[in-house]
């Protein structure tokens, strides 16, 4: 059985997907089909997707009007629609369209990185270099490092690295999301809980040109000189995993995550584990 859980988010935003009819102002009669016109499943304008979607009678995209989180799709009585979520379902490589992929796998340089995220992301594996990686708009990226010793092999599984035992019966669970990624770390019994170095757990922070800070609320925003907000981590929270359906994953169905003090300079964030747990 786990014993507490503590997650600190980083660039997380949760919601659902919403389906919106967009039908256009006139439902006119389309009239023939273009001379020539062959089955698709995407075309790559609103006329041409239309003309498709009314003579074979099926949904067909609109490939300029596609984005990370929005499809917009010709239906055979001529009307579109607008397939809209609050989470990026695609990512444009080399060229095309590719739905978000976080399966974790090796890179060159020797980090595990994503197939096809939304948000570059890259982990450890393992040592003494970066923690983790996260690829700002500008293009410049932030590291995190884990400054208590070098670290172990990670177990990986799908879209998630877990370090074992990076403190006396505590795992470090990374685990990349459509909007970047999320630390979890994993007090795994009462006597990990009581280690006093869990009242200090420091993370250390290299955002290289950009400056990170944190606002009202407890979050941590990293802006770049003339470009703005470029990365947002969310304050730090605990939760305990005898809640039914709790996990490392989250709180459960009726849990509910709790902040987590933390303090924080230009180079690094410490977490106060030790009191919350202890409670």
């Amino acid at each position: 059985m786990l014993g507490r859980l503590r997650a600190c988010g980083a660039l997380m935003l949760l919601g659902v997907s919403i389906l919106l009819a967009a039908p256009t102002p006139s439902q006119a009669d389309p009239g023939a089909p273009p001379s020539g016109l062959s089955d698709a499943q995407s075309a790559p304008d609103e006329s041409s997707a239309r003309a498709i979607a009314v003579q074979f009678q099926h949904p067909v995209t609109v490939d300029s009007a596609t984005t990370e989180t929005g499809v917009v799709a010709a239906q055979p009585d001529g009307s579109f629609k607008l397939t809209e979520s609050t989470l990026p379902a695609r990512v444009r490589l080399n060229g095309a369209w590719t739905p978000v992929d976080l399966s974790l796998s090796a890179e060159p340089g020797g980090m595990l990185a994503p197939e096809a995220p939304a948000t570059p992301v890259k982990f450890s594996a393992g040592g003494s270099g970066p923690l983790a990686m996260v690829q700002a708009p500008s293009g410049e990226w932030l590291s995190e490092t884990w400054p208590a010793g070098p670290l172990p092999a990670p177990t990986v599984t799908a879209d998630s690295a877990s370090y074992p035992d990076v403190l006396p019966g505590v795992d470090l669970q990374l685990n990349a999301t459509a909007m970047g990624m999320s630390e979890v770390l994993i007090v795994k019994d009462s006597a990990a809980a009581a280690d006093p170095g869990l009242a200090a757990v420091r993370f250390g922070v290299d955002d290289g040109s950009m400056t990170t800070s944190e606002v009202a609320g407890g979050a941590m925003v990293t802006t770049a000189s003339g470009l703005g907000q470029q990365l947002v981590s969310a304050p730090p929270t605990w939760w305990d995993s005898s809640t039914p359906g709790a996990s490392a994953a989250g709180p459960g169905d009726t849990g509910l995550p709790l902040p987590l003090a933390n303090s924080d300079t230009p180079s690094d964030i410490t977490l106060n584990a030790a009191s919350t747990l202890a409670s």
